[in-house]
């Protein structure tokens, strides 16, 4: 006669990933460090993206993939992976200050998924650029 079959049902439900914003990398030591912030980047929202720096000073900010381990860059740190970065091109006001909403999708896919974003100022510098600090983004509930 025939055996019985048993049959095992799994249901995947996902984890709530928490939205998280933290400090990947510390900016350029100088006087006028630009520091780089961002609200929680919880998916479906658009949380405040803002620096501060020097005044009326051409920039830009690079997002991206966070990169295996920081990369050197005259005495400061990259930590955006340079490949596949996107570069949007902004100034600074007349306070140095910056700021726009950053737009995360509402795509349950993109949950867990982390970003580095981080700012390079024009400056009379080695290299000719004054790194902000990097922010390293989980994309989250």
């Amino acid at each position: 006669a025939g055996a019985a079959r048993k049959l095992l049902y799994v249901s995947l439900v996902p984890l709530p990933i928490a939205a998280t914003t933290a400090v990947a990398t510390s900016p350029c030591p100088g006087v006028t460090a630009p520091v780089l912030t961002l609200g929680r980047p919880v998916i479906g929202t658009a949380p405040v993206l803002s620096i501060s720096g020097t005044p009326n000073t051409a920039a830009l900010l690079a997002i991206g993939l966070v990169p295996p381990s920081t990369i050197p860059y005259h005495g400061c740190s990259l930590g955006v992976d340079p490949q596949g970065a996107l570069l949007l091109p902004f100034v600074t006001d007349v306070s140095g200050e910056w700021s726009t909403n950053f737009q995360i999708p509402g795509w349950t896919t993109i949950i867990g998924s982390e970003l580095a974003v981080q700012a390079a100022l024009a400056a009379p510098l080695p290299g000719g650029v004054n790194l902000s600090n990097t922010l390293r983004a989980t994309l989250g509930l």
